[in-house]
């Protein structure tokens, strides 16, 4: 569900705003919260097929783009040139999916090495804490 958030648009809505009230935008802070997103979402979806997640992330996609064209106004005619605010916020979506994807594939690569490496204590277990300890560690 986390995934549906329509993250793209947000991005893209959030600069547009920083720029019309004439302030400058963080683009540090959205880099570093774009990439928590990308890991968290990463971390959820370890247990969702490929299939799924590509549906999802094409539903978020579609919902970014109809909320962008509904909300967002650019500044001025070269504002999401050479491609348009249509594409420039497929291809946002695009590069999340990206990286939700190699993140996702990545933690389940971890989970697997852990089954094979961990005998002495329960695997379900010692995931269970590690990704407790990861994310607590956040707060």
């Amino acid at each position: 569900m986390v995934t549906l958030i329509p993250v793209p648009f947000l991005f893209h809505f959030y600069e547009t705003l920083q720029f019309a009230r004439g302030e400058d935008v963080p683009f540090l802070l959205l880099s570093v919260l774009l990439l928590l997103f990308i890991i968290f979402i990463g971390a959820v979806s370890t247990n969702i097929k490929l299939r799924n997640m590509i549906l999802v992330s094409i539903v978020s996609i579609i919902i970014s783009v109809l909320l962008g064209t509904v909300f967002i106004t650019p500044l001025n005619e070269a504002w999401f040139k050479p491609f348009g605010r249509g594409l420039t916020l497929m291809f946002t979506g695009i590069a999340l999916f990206v990286g939700q994807f190699y993140r996702s594939f990545y933690f389940t690569l971890f989970e697997s090495k852990s089954v094979t490496n961990t005998s002495a204590i329960g695997v379900r277990e010692w995931n269970n804490n590690c990704a407790t300890f990861a994310f607590s560690s956040l707060y």
